[in-house]
């Protein structure tokens, strides 16, 4: 009390602290309060106190008299979750099937008496608002693989304010990051939670390892950058994924995923090119995000746009680019050595045979009289590098035919892989040969294969589905069986191949799952590949 009570009163302010401090209430949703009570000889005030309010008691003439509410014991803390954190302890070919999830709950005064585990997909709807998928598609590209666990501690008895947690998460479906939520109780019922992220589990095996251990590489033409929908124009089918953009890290797993499903372990990433400003930007990044999710990517370059002139020499087609023309030779040679010296060739997932990196030569058959460009640019590079061309004819130029006056243009010797651009196909193509493509196709690949092996370089078999641009009406019709032929046609005549396209809505050529046709695509590859192997 403050100040000295006179004894008129003095009974009368003993009895009303005794009943002040014997009302505790607990309002602490309020803010504190100040009250002021003018003490006669009756008290009718009646009052609910709560430890933070503070009571003046005036008696009057006489003094003042203060009445503080006592203070309520401080809440223990909730429970708190310690070290959660997962590892993948059952992994077959880059799959992983069972990770194990360990954690601490630690109590301050209570046992832990509950706990719980969420195991929940992220969630990627984004992909609908933003790339147009179909909902119907959603849980198609993303299964949903929700569970709930109750957990034990490791010793098997709840009994302690400090526990130990060890569980196992088998038989994950995959094709998605988890999110892990580990929930605990104490006996009081305070609660904690807390939660963590995998990182992307594949949903299926990775084939294409397995395949590429044993000596066989089984590539696929990947469009970087450009898309018919980017342009407004409707392709006759739209990636399952909707209208990507391959930048999105979880599209690039996608394609990994599902490429590796299917055999292919090589991605040759195609963006015209590849000037500077390519590698260090947009398409650079892309293929350095594939590399680093697992696959193994090439430079796929092609002459490309106005830094080459067509039909310079008068003795040979118009649609040839002579290499001992100035522009020619040294956009050649410069555009060649800034992709041969990028960082990109020197990350370990960039294909390389028997250390040699592989760079593929888009339209190949067009360069002519490359003599001289290709020891130039081999001169500035001082190292070996494998290159792979295109330099086959289309349709109906066997090699018999090409002998009089194109092998006279052409340096072969510089070329390790030979092959075509797309089954022999172009546009003319396209519209010819539509009904008898199949019998053609056999009758190309033989031919040219066997003139490939006799020059002492390796052939390389190209496989794709159909082919018809989307501003032409006509052009060879997609058919999933014929990229079982092709493909089994061509393993018996090399190790080698390639599928024009993995992606390439423009020109009908993809492989990658689809609207119209989902996986079936990919699942005849994958048959394909493991009946033969």
């Amino acid at each position: 009390m403050a100040g000295v009570v006179k004894s008129p009163i003095l009974i009368g302010l003993i009895l009303l602290l005794l009943f002040l401090s014997s009302i505790v209430g607990l309002l602490i949703s309020q803010p504190p309060r100040q009250i002021t009570l003018t003490l006669t000889e009756t008290i009718r005030e009646t009052l609910t106190l709560r430890s933070v309010d503070t009571v003046t008691i005036t008696a009057t003439g006489i003094t003042t008299v203060t009445v503080e509410a006592p203070p309520t014991k401080k809440e223990p803390a909730p429970p708190r979750i310690v070290n959660l954190s997962w590892e993948p302890v059952r992994i077959v070919n880059d799959k992983i099937y069972d990770i194990k999830v360990r954690f601490l709950a630690i109590s301050d005064v209570d046992p832990i008496v509950s706990a719980k585990l969420i195991f929940t997909p992220e969630d990627y709807r984004y992909f609908i608002t933003k790339y147009g998928m179909r909902p119907q598609d959603y849980e198609i590209v993303f299964p949903n693989d929700t569970r709930v666990m109750e957990l034990y501690p490791s010793d098997g008895v709840f009994n302690s304010t400090i526990e130990e947690f060890t569980t196992l998460i088998q038989n994950i479906t995959g094709g998605v990051e988890y999110k892990i939520k580990v929930v605990v109780k104490d006996s009081a019922r305070r609660e904690a939670a807390t939660e963590t992220k995998t990182l992307y589990i594949r949903q299926f095996e990775n084939l294409g390892k397995e395949l590429h251990d044993k000596g066989i590489i089984v590539g696929a033409s990947y469009i970087s950058g450009y898309f018919p929908w980017q342009t407004g124009k409707n392709p006759d089918d739209y990636p399952l994924l909707g209208k990507y953009d391959a930048v999105d890290e979880i599209v690039q797993w996608k394609h990994v995923d599902w490429a590796g499903y299917a055999g292919v372990n090589v991605f040759f990433i195609d963006a015209g090119a590849w000037e500077d400003w390519k590698i260090k930007g947009t398409e650079g990044g892309i293929m350095k995000g594939l590399m680093g999710k697992g696959i193994k990517c090439v430079f796929f370059w092609g002459p490309w746009g106005y830094y080459f002139v067509k039909g310079t020499d008068p003795n040979a087609p118009e649609w040839s680019i002579d290499l001992t023309y100035s522009r020619n030779k040294d956009n050649f040679i410069n555009q060649l050595y800034i992709i041969l010296t990028s960082d990109l060739i020197n990350h370990h997932n960039y294909l390389k045979v028997n250390g040699r990196p592989v760079i593929r030569l888009y339209d190949a058959a067009a360069l002519i009289k490359e003599t001289e460009a290709f020891i130039e640019l081999k001169s500035r590079i001082k190292y070996d590098v494998l290159f792979f061309g295109d330099t086959t004819l289309k349709i109906p130029a066997f090699p018999m035919y090409a002998a009089g006056w194109y092998f006279p243009l052409k340096d072969f010797s510089h070329y390790d892989w030979i092959s075509t651009w797309v089954g022999f196909i172009n546009a003319e193509v396209a519209k010819k040969y539509s009904t008898d493509y199949d019998e053609w196709y056999y009758r190309m690949t033989e031919e040219w294969s066997k003139w490939v092996r006799g020059i002492g370089k390796t052939y390389v078999s190209s496989v794709v589905p159909g082919f018809k641009y989307i501003w032409e009406s006509e052009g060879i019709e997609r058919r999933v069986d014929r990229i079982v032929n092709q493909l089994a046609y061509s393993l018996e005549l090399t190790k080698i191949v390639t599928f024009d396209t993995w992606n390439d809505f423009a020109e009908n050529t993809f492989i990658e799952p689809s609207q119209k046709e989902g996986f079936s695509c990919l699942d005849v590859i994958h048959r394909t590949f493991s009946e033969i192997f």
